[in-house]
């Protein structure tokens, strides 16, 4: 029971959007690094397994470490969603 080329479709435009934007996030963070800037800001979030790491500097950190995690937290219904969404019964 081998997959079909209409199943893998989905994956690779998946795969293309994710490629884009981790591009496009590349290129902004450089763009970024290279204006002068007095402020700096920036908050992230590092998911190792089920463990999450939250990371915020400058003088809205916090702010947006609290946006990543709300961000991550939406990524994973969403993706949980999908994925239940597909399993065939």
């Amino acid at each position: 029971m081998g997959s079909t080329d209409s199943e893998k479709a989905p994956i690779g435009a998946l795969a293309t959007i994710a490629t884009v934007a981790i591009a496009l996030g590349v290129v902004v963070v450089i763009a970024g690094a290279l204006t002068s800037a007095k402020d700096i800001s920036a908050g992230g979030v590092i998911l190792i397994g089920p463990i999450p790491i939250v990371i915020g500097s400058g003088s809205l950190g916090e702010l947006l470490a609290v946006l990543a995690t709300l961000l991550t937290l939406v990524l994973l219904v969403v993706t949980l969603y999908w994925m239940l969404a597909r399993r065939k019964p």
